[in-house]
Order: structure tokens, then sequence, then C-alpha cells
């Protein structure tokens, strides 16, 4: 039996600049200096989990400050790709803040505002603990 989802596209939006100290993820607009790419056309659907439509990434250095911003459209194809609304950001607070521009689900031309219904979860990430090594990294997660 085959089963077939509606394309879904989800949007996020990232900026990691290495100025601020904020243990939350912080939730705002992209800085004036992101360009905006045109968007692709969409492609037909596919037997794969998922289709990357469109990824985006751009750097900025000035003054000792480091921002990286990032834009991925994916559409899932078949129910394997669901995952993809598994979202775990990593991000160190003690030397950079993690903001997050946009998080849309657009379903039959429909967009779905998700960071208005929902919250980023932030939890320690400390993988090396049981060696007694500790690096502060913080995992904010999101399931859409």
């Amino acid at each position: 039996m085959s089963i077939r989802f509606l394309p879904y596209l989800i949007v996020v939006l990232i900026l990691f600049p290495a100025t601020a100290f904020a243990q939350e993820v912080l939730i705002e607009d992209a800085g004036d200096w992101v360009v905006d790419l045109e968007p692709r056309q969409a492609s037909p659907a596919s037997d794969e989990a998922v289709t990357v439509l469109n990824y985006n990434e751009q750097y900025r250095f000035r003054d000792g400050i480091s921002e990286r911003y990032n834009h991925s459209e994916i559409r899932v194809d078949t129910s394997a790709g669901l995952s993809v609304g598994n979202i775990a950001l990593p991000w160190q607070p003690a030397t950079s803040d993690l903001l997050v521009h946009d998080l849309k689900i657009v379903r039959d031309g429909q967009e779905i505002d998700i960071l208005s219904s929902q919250h980023f979860r932030v939890i320690d990430s400390e993988p090396n603990l049981v060696m007694a090594m500790m690096h502060g990294i913080k995992l904010a997660t999101l399931q859409v």
C-alpha cells in the first residue's frame, strides 16, 4: 500500500551571532544585511523521503562579530520524511545567541506559522557528562 502526503514545506531561518549570551531561543526578524534570494521553482513530488527545494547560507564578519544565516525549504514527499519535523538546534550560549526568524509549514498554498503556537524547548546537551566533561552546549528542540 502506498501512502502519499500532501507536500509540506518547512522554512527555518536561523542566525548565530557570536556576541550575546542568551539561554533561550530568541525570535527576531532577520538582519538587514541578509539578502533574500529568489524562490526556486517547485520540483515534482518524488519517491524520496524529502526534497530540499532551497538552501541558502550567508555569513557576515565585522568588528570581531561573526553572524551566520541559514534558510531551508524542505518538502516532505513520503511518510519516511516526517522526521524532518523533529528540529534540534545546538548552540553555545556562553559565546552566541540562537535566533530563529521564521518557521512555517505550507500546505496546499496555506502558510501555517508554527512559532505563533509552539515554542522551542531548551535542554542541556552534555554528551560527555559520563567522562566528567561539560561543554555548556544547549539544544533547542521543537517537534512540528
